[in-house]
């Protein structure tokens, strides 16, 4: 793939959707509708860079999540969409973060799962959350310690309210 021709593709719907200019055209059948594998497409992507190392591979990745993200900021539509497409979304989007394609601030990601499940009453969110709780981090601000480590600032100041949401939260206790 490059930046001109099969990616542009795949977003196409995005774009449309968002309102942002779209080269390219549509891809026909099931994925034309509803992007339906553009999570698997990421996540078969962060995969293969996993294995091989290809900074080609993780630089079209890189350029399809960048992509994506401009089009969720023009327009919060973009999310809409059926439990399927989210789930082939999500796990792609996590691939590529675990898997060494796209750093994300894996973890910010409690505070909304935890949000989730006070909401909807669902124990299953809180239960995800817990996998990406950052104990050494709270464990660090809870003492008092400066030596945190190397981060990104903004995203550890989004920390401590996620934590705030944990029952028998470590920074209420």
């Amino acid at each position: 793939m490059n930046q001109h021709g099969a990616e542009h593709e795949l977003l196409y719907i995005f774009r449309k959707k968002a309102g942002l200019p779209s080269p390219g055209k549509s891809l026909a059948g099931w994925y034309g509708g509803r992007a339906t594998t553009f999570g698997q497409v990421l996540g078969a992507f962060a995969k293969m860079y996993r294995s091989t190392h290809d900074d080609r591979v993780r630089n079209n990745a890189l350029f399809l999540v960048g992509e994506w993200e401009k089009c969720v900021d023009a327009e919060a539509a973009v999310l809409d969409n059926d439990t399927y497409c989210f789930d082939k979304l999500l796990g792609g989007l996590l691939d590529a973060a675990l898997w060494g394609a796209r750093m994300i601030e894996w973890y910010t990601l409690p505070e909304n799962l935890y949000r989730a499940s006070e909401l909807s009453g669902d124990a299953t969110f809180a239960a995800f959350a817990k996998e990406w709780d950052y104990r050494y981090f709270w464990d660090k601000l809870i003492a008092k310690d400066p030596t945190i480590g190397p981060g990104h600032a903004y995203s550890h100041v989004n920390l401590p309210p996620g934590c705030g949401r944990i029952p028998q939260s470590p920074l209420l206790s």
